[in-house]
Order: C-alpha cells, then structure tokens, then sequence
C-alpha cells in the first residue's frame, strides 16, 4: 500500500498513514472549493500528486481548517464531495499538501 505523510494537529507531530488502496502517480489540474480558516468560502486551481479510486494527494490548498474539512472537487464537467484525512505541517516537505478521500463513492472523478 502506498504510504502518505501527515501530522497530529493536537501533538504537532508528523505520521505516516497507509492509503486504503494502492495509489498511482499522477499530476491531474483540479479546482477545490471549501472553507478557508477564517470561515470564508474559497476556490483555488492546484493539482493532484497521487490518485486511487477512494482518494488522492493533493498539492496546494494551504487555507483548509483541518483534517475533516469536507471539500468540492472539480474536473472538467465532474465534481464530487471528498472529506480531507490529512494535513502536511507547514515547514514540512508535505506542507500545503492534503490527502482526501471521496465521499460519493458513485461517482468516478478520475
């Protein structure tokens, strides 16, 4: 299983997370669409890094709350609704980098 890194926001500390399913490498251009720190709505350009059927390691977003956040993800003519599972800690390598998987398992963003 492909490994993903993230942190404990209580303890500050980075982990490593196992995926559920084995993830492929792959830069995809996608919009994001949620709630930034300061409660306001936002929409921002970025880019996949991995992907799997469940879920995907996404580089940009770095206004999100949290992991929990539940967030839009747009395609070309698709969306869908994903839960963020982890945050990279600023001044990490991973910072500004977010896992998430898909919430509506019905639908095929990929």
């Amino acid at each position: 299983m492909a490994q993903a890194a993230g942190n404990n926001p209580s303890t500050g500390k980075s982990y490593a997370k196992k995926a559920k399913e084995p993830r492929v490498a792959k830069k995809i251009r996608i919009s994001v669409e949620g709630i930034d720190t300061n409660g306001n709505p936002f929409k921002e350009r970025v880019q996949t890094i991995n992907i799997s059927r469940s879920g995907a390691r996404v580089d940009g977003p770095c206004c999100l709350r949290g992991p929990g956040e539940v967030i839009v993800v747009k395609r070309r003519w698709k969306k869908a609704k994903f839960r963020v599972v982890w945050m990279g800690q600023v001044g990490a390598p991973e910072a500004c980098q977010i896992g998430i998987c898909l919430l509506e398992p019905q639908k095929k963003i990929w």
